[in-house]
C-alpha cells in the first residue's frame, strides 16, 4: 500500500518517500509527520497526538513540533500561507488537505498525478521557484513536447499548446493526449515567465534551448555561435549554482537537450549539484560512471577534472584526510604534464583542492606553497573571484596554525568578495568558518553577527545542505551568551530538517548548559563513535578528541550530582592513555582527576593550557583552566589557583573580561579564598553574563552562606535554565 499525491509517493509501511520515482531523503521525524497526515487526512490531527506520533512522549513543546511541520512543508514545496498540503487549524492541530489516492499498483500514479494537477492548477504559480521550457524528447523526458515556444505563449502561460485556458474549470481526468498538453501548460505557470524567443529560432535549433530569465539572473545568452552559447549557457548555471538556487538548477538540466545534457559540463554541474545538497552517493555514482569512460579516452584534463571532484566530495563527506589528499594530488601530477595556458586555471583548482587535502592530513606548509601558486595564476588572469576562494582556504589554513587574527581578517574580506559576486555558497561556507574562530576566540557578538548573515543568506537558497551546521553555529554562538531557550529551538529545527543523524558535539555542550549530563554524555558518547574525522586541528571540538572531553565534562557533572560514573570503552581508554593533541590531553587530564591522580592530571592539564594559548584558542584555555582550577581548590590552594585564573587573564584582559565562564572561576576562588569585595564583584559579573545559565549549584550554595553570615545583600539569581 501506498499514499500518492500529484508527483510524490509515500509507502506506508516502511514510510519510505519517493517523488516521481526516485527516492526522497528525509528526516525519520518529517517523514512520519507526512505519514500520520495522511494517514488521519479526514480530520485535523491534535498536536498532541502528532506530538505522541512522533517523539512517542508528550514532553514536547508545540514549537518543536512547529519546526518539524515546516520542514514538512519546505521538503514539499508547500508553504505556510497557502497551505496546499498541510493546513494550521489554530489552536488545534494540523489537517493534510491535498488530494491522496490509496494505490498498491505503481500504474495508477498517472490518475493521482492528475487529481494533483487539477486541485493544484489555480496556485501553482506561487508554489514554484524554478523554471523550465517545453524539451526534445529524450531519456528521462516528456517525449511529446513541442519545440520552442511561440511569441503568443510566452506572452500568455496561461493557454496551453491546445489552446485550453488555465483558468477553465476541469471536471474528469484528461485524457493521455490532453492530460499531456495540461502538465506542459501547468509546468510553464509554474515557472517565472521562463519562454524561449520565436526571433530566435536559429540560435534555438542550434543552441536546443535558450532561457530568459532576466528577474533573476539566472541566464542571458548573446546572440552568437553555438560554442558561445553553449559556454555561456554553462556559466550561468555555475553562477546559479553558487548563488543556492539549486531547484533552478536542477531544473534547467532537466530541460537541456541531449547535445548538452550529456556534455562533461553538464556532468560536472551535475556532480557538484549532488555535493553541495548532501546527497553524496548520488555524486559518487555520478563520478564512477562518467570514470568508466576514461580508458579508452586517455583524456588527462577530464581524468584530473573527475579527481578533483572526488578529493572535494570525499572532503564533504568528512572521509579520512589520505582520501581527500590522494586524488587532489593526482589531478596535480596529470594537469603539470600537461603544460600550456588551457590547465592554468585547472591547475590553480587542483592545487587548491590539493592544499585542503595538506591541511587534513596536517601538512599547512605544503598547503599554503600550493595556495600561493594557485593566487600567482589567477591574480595573471585578474580573476578576484577565484583569487577569494584561494584566499579562504588559506585562511582555514592560518586558522589550523594558530594563526587566528590573520585568518580573520583575511575571511572577513573574501566573504565581501563572495557577497558582490553574489557567491552565496561560498560566502556562508567563509562566514560560518569566520564564526567557528569568533567563537573560539570568545568573540560571542561577532559570532553572533556571523551566524545571523549565513542563516540570512540560507533562507534565500533552496534546498541547502549547509542548513544543518548554520544552524548549530548560530546555536553555538547563543549558548555563549547564555540565550538558552533560542538555542535549543534552532537544535530542534536543525535536527528535524536533517535527511540523517549529524554530529552531537554542540547539542552535547548545550546539554552540559542546561544541566542535563546525561543526555551530554550520550550525545558525546555516539559523536565518539561515530566521528570521521581526523583533523584534530579542528575548531569547535569538532573530532573525537573533543567528543571525548565533552565526555569527561558530563562524567565530571555526573559525580558532582552524585551519580555514578559509566567506564570508559576500550576505544576511549585508548586515546586517554595516548592524547594527541590540547584537547585530548584536557580530556586525559579530567580523566585522570577523577581517578584521584591529581599529580598526573596537572601535568597534563599545565601541558595542554601551554598548547591552547601557543594556538591563541581562548576556549580550550579556558577548558584547562578549569580542571586546573579544580585541583588547586581541591587541595586548599587558593593561590595556585588564582595563578593559573589570572595567567589566563592576562593573556586576553578584554576578552576574558566578558565571559561568563572566566567570572566564574573567579567566583569560585573568591569563595574559597573568603574574599569578600572580590567575590560580590565577581557574582555581578557572572549574574551580568549568564543569561539563562544556572549557577552552579555548589557554588550559589556557598555564595548564599557567605552572604547570610555576614549580613550583607543578596544579588538575584539569573533565569532559570530551560527544561526540556
Amino acid at each position: 500500500m501506498r499514499y500518492e499525491w500529484n508527483d510524490w509517493a509515500l509507502e506506508r509501511n516502511d514510510g519510505g518517500l519517493r517523488r516521481q520515482g526516485a527516492p526522497v531523503e528525509a528526516s525519520r521525524k518529517v517523514v512520519e509527520c507526512i505519514r500520520h497526515l495522511i494517514v488521519h487526512r479526514e480530520r485535523i490531527v491534535g498536536y498532541d497526538e502528532l506530538i505522541r506520533s512522533l517523539w512517542g512522549h508528550d514532553n514536547v513543546s508545540n514549537h518543536q513540533l512547529s519546526q518539524v511541520v515546516l520542514a514538512a512543508r519546505r521538503l514539499l514545496g508547500d508553504d505556510g500561507q497557502a497551505q496546499r498540503c498541510i493546513r494550521t487549524a489554530t489552536g488545534q492541530g494540523y489537517h493534510w488537505v491535498a488530494p491522496v489516492v490509496e494505490t498498491t499498483d505503481a500504474t495508477t500514479a498517472t490518475a493521482a498525478a492528475a487529481m494533483g494537477e487539477t486541485a493544484g492548477r489555480h496556485d501553482v504559480d506561487s508554489m514554484s521557484t524554478g523554471a523550465t521550457t517545453p524539451t526534445t524528447a529524450h531519456a528521462g523526458h516528456d517525449t511529446t513536447a513541442p519545440g520552442p515556444a511561440t511569441a503568443v505563449e510566452a506572452a500568455d502561460p496561461g493557454t496551453d499548446a491546445a489552446g485550453a485556458s488555465a483558468s477553465e474549470p476541469i471536471g474528469a481526468p484528461p485524457a493521455a493526449a490532453s492530460f499531456r498538453s495540461l502538465r506542459r501548460a501547468g509546468r510553464r505557470r509554474r515557472r517565472l515567465a521562463f519562454a524561449a524567443l520565436a526571433a530566435c529560432a536559429t540560435a534555438a535549433a542550434a543552441l536546443g534551448i535558450i532561457w530568459q530569465h532576466q528577474d533573476r539572473g539566472l541566464l542571458t545568452l548573446p546572440a552568437s555561435s553555438e560554442g558561445h552559447a553553449d559556454a555561456a549557457t554553462f556559466d550561468a548555471l555555475r553562477r546559479t549554482l553558487a548563488a543556492g538556487r539549486h531547484d533552478d538548477v536542477r531544473e534547467v538540466l532537466s530541460t537541456l537537450p541531449p547535445r548538452l545534457a550529456e556534455s562533461r559540463e553538464a556532468m560536472l554541474i551535475a556532480i557538484d549539484l549532488e555535493i553541495q545538497l548532501g546527497r553524496f552517493d548520488r555524486a559518487r555514482e555520478k563520478i564512477d560512471a562518467q570514470s568508466k569512460t576514461l580508458r579508452p579516452s586517455r583524456d588527462d584534463l577530464w581524468h584530473a577534472r573527475l579527481l578533483l571532484c572526488e578529493s572535494m566530495l570525499n572532503s564533504r563527506r568528512q572521509a579520512p584526510g589520505a582520501e581527500v589528499f590522494a586524488p587532489a594530488d593526482a589531478a596535480v601530477t596529470l594537469l603539470l604534464s600537461q603544460g600550456g595556458g588551457a590547465s592554468q586555471r585547472l591547475l590553480a583548482e587542483a592545487l587548491r583542492v590539493r592544499a585542503n587535502g595538506y591541511n587534513l592530513t596536517h601538512r599547512s606548509d605544503a598547503a599554503l606553497r600550493d595556495l600561493a601558486e594557485a593566487l600567482d595564476i589567477h591574480e595573471r588572469e585578474g580573476d578576484a573571484h577565484r583569487m577569494a576562494m584561494v584566499r579562504a582556504t588559506r585562511a582555514r589554513t592560518w586558522m589550523r596554525m594558530g594563526r587566528m587574527s590573520d585568518a580573520l581578517d583575511e575571511l572577513g574580506d573574501v566573504a565581501e568578495v563572495f557577497r558582490r559576486h553574489d557567491d552565496k555558497v561560498n560566502e556562508v561556507l567563509a562566514r560560518n568558518t569566520l564564526a567557528k574562530i569568533q567563537i573560539e576566540s570568545l568573540q560571542w557578538q561577532a559570532a553572533l553577527a556571523s551566524t545571523e548573515r549565513s542563516l540570512r543568506l540560507l533562507r534565500g537558497m533552496q534546498d541547502s545542505d549547509r542548513r544543518y551546521p548554520s544552524l548549530q553555529l548560530r546555536a553555538m554562538a547563543l549558548i555563549g551568551v547564555g540565550r538558552l531557550r533560542e538555542a535549543d529551538s534552532l537544535l530542534d529545527e536543525a535536527e528535524a530538517g536533517a535527511r540523517e543523524r549529524r554530529d552531537g558535539i554542540i547539542p552535547a555542550i548545550h546539554h552540559l548548559e542546561t544541566g542535563q549530563p546525561q543526555r551530554a554524555l550520550e550525545a558525546a558518547a555516539r559523536e565518539f563513535e561515530s566521528s570521521r574525522i581526523d583533523t584534530r586541528t579542528n575548531l569547535l571540538l569538532e573530532n573525537r578528541e573533543g567528543a571525548l572531553l565533552l565526555w569527561t565534562m558530563a562524567v565530571q557533572a555526573l559525580v558532582d550530582h552524585g551519580e555514578r560514573p559509566p567506564a570508559a570503552t576500550v576505544a576511549q581508554l585508548a586515546l586517554l592513555e595516548s592524547p594527541t593533541n590540547a584537547v585530548a590531553r584536557i580530556a586525559r587530564g579530567r580523566w585522570l582527576s577523577l581517578q584521584g591522580e591529581d599529580a598526573a592530571a596537572e601535568r597534563e592539564l599545565l601541558h595542554s593550557l601551554q598548547e591552547a594559548q601557543d594556538a591563541h584558542q581562548r576556549l580550550r584555555m579556558l577548558l584547562a583552566a578549569e580542571p586546573l582550577v579544580d585541583l588547586a581548590l581541591r587541595r586548599g590552594d587558593t593561590a595556585a589557583a588564582r595563578q593559573v585564573v589570572d595567567g589566563v587573564y592576562d593573556y586576553d584582559p578584554d576578552t576574558m573580561g566578558e565571559d561568563y565562564r572566566f567570572h566564574l572561576l573567579r567566583l569560585r576562588i573568591a569563595l574559597a579564598d573568603d574574599t569578600t569585595d572580590e567575590d560580590d564583584d565577581a557574582h555581578r559579573k557572572v549574574l551580568q553574563l549568564a543569561g539563562e545559565r544556572r549557577l552552579p549549584r555548589g557554588v550559589e550554595r556557598l555564595y548564599t552562606e557567605r552572604r547570610h553570615r555576614e549580613g550583607g545583600p543578596l544579588w538575584s539569581g539569573p533565569v532559570a535554565a530551560p527544561e526540556r
